[in-house]
């Protein structure tokens, strides 16, 4: 899903909704919540590389380049977790991450 063409399509609010709230949530449920700490419970570590693997693959890469940029975005995020031990710190940390990304299409793209 090529986000920018979303943000042509859908309006600012919905965008706002689905890659600056939603998408964060349940993407830190899953990669750092059930793959992190649930499946690798005992082996962060293996389960921090795993999850930020999975992460920088499920967001479709397409370049090798483009997968290294989600791959430390997978590691940042998984890492604030293991520190913080609070998933809303990487779901807050991801939601502005996204957000970011939002205003510099906004501002330079649009």
């Amino acid at each position: 899903m090529d986000v920018y063409d979303d943000l042509n399509t859908y309006p600012l609010y919905v965008s706002i909704i689905i890659f600056v709230i939603l998408g964060p949530i349940f993407e830190e449920l899953i990669f750092r919540g059930f793959i992190l700490k649930g499946m690798f419970k005992g082996h962060l570590l293996l389960g921090l590389i795993v999850s930020s693997i999975l992460f920088g693959l499920i967001h479709g890469p397409a370049s090798f380049g483009e997968f290294t940029i989600y791959l430390a975005l997978g590691l940042i995020f998984g890492g604030l977790y293991l520190i913080t031990n609070r998933i809303e710190i990487a779901m807050i940390c991801h939601g502005l991450n996204n957000l970011v990304h939002i205003v510099i299409f906004l501002a330079f793209y649009n």
